[in-house]
């Protein structure tokens, strides 16, 4: 069994077991589909449809059962194409990030590199503003996303995630008093 047949098989499903149309649809001769049915069928050791002449009339049992099959695995190429698809959707398009003048210019940098060599279709747009109106950035659809490191009030609206540390020292002359 092969894709070729399982695609004949959703074709014929797809033309009420009409054997031109479904050549037609497949941009084939109708002996090649014919063909390939009986093949199948030799393959199967069963017939899968009932004839008159050479006109498939209707199913039989097995057919019922292969059909739903077929059914199922086209489900199941229509779930891939749409992971695919979600997956590349994913990584394409813009993120805005709202920061302040600090973290953009000496936190933000290594991780942004890092994110458009991962995601090099991705847009990246900075917004730099005060640490009190990144959060009014978010709520405006300005930004995705904010990076900060005062701490933001409680709020049910936000989700917030510790990224990093940021250590502040004193720095002075050795013999400083």
């Amino acid at each position: 069994m092969n894709l070729s047949q399982i695609e004949l098989l959703q074709t014929l499903q797809d033309t009420q077991l009409n054997l031109s149309k479904a050549a037609e649809k497949m941009h084939v001769v109708q002996s090649a589909v014919s063909r390939q049915l009986q093949l199948f069928e030799q393959e199967l050791g069963s017939p899968l449809f009932e004839r008159h002449g050479k006109k498939l009339v209707a199913l039989t049992p097995l057919g019922e059962r292969v059909m739903q099959e077929v059914s199922a695995i086209r489900q199941a190429r229509k779930n891939i194409q749409g992971l695919a698809a979600d997956a590349l959707n994913s990584q394409k398009g813009t993120l805005h990030i709202a920061t302040t003048h600090a973290q953009a210019k000496y936190f933000l940098p290594k991780p942004i590199k890092l994110f458009r060599e991962q995601y090099p279709s991705v847009s990246i747009y900075m917004l730099q503003t005060s640490p009190e109106l990144l959060v009014n950035q978010l709520y405006a659809n300005n930004a995705d996303i904010a990076v900060c490191t005062e701490r933001v009030g409680e709020d049910e609206g936000l989700v917030t995630r510790h990224c990093y540390e940021w250590h502040h020292v004193a720095v002075m002359p050795n013999d400083h008093p």
